[in-house]
């Protein structure tokens, strides 16, 4: 009985953690990550062509941007 009990109770784990996957592979958040993933390269690519002066504006350092653009694009 308690292998009964196990089995049902490690099926409904597997069902929900099934179900937390499916919500979070939709259409829309596929997408919403897809653009958030291009924001940060294009956004990083555009740090590394910024000047001191700008960086200085900013309240940037050379370290700041660098530490930046070495993040992987999705992070």
């Amino acid at each position: 009985m308690t292998t009964h009990l196990s089995n049902h109770h490690d099926a409904d784990l597997i069902s929900q953690c099934c179900q937390r996957i499916e919500k979070k592979l939709t259409f829309k958040n596929v997408l919403a990550k897809l653009r958030k993933a291009y924001r940060n390269w294009r956004t990083r690519r555009q740090l590394m062509t910024i000047s001191e002066t700008d960086m200085k504006d900013l309240g940037l350092t050379r370290s700041d941007v660098y530490h930046e653009i070495e993040k992987p694009f999705w992070k």
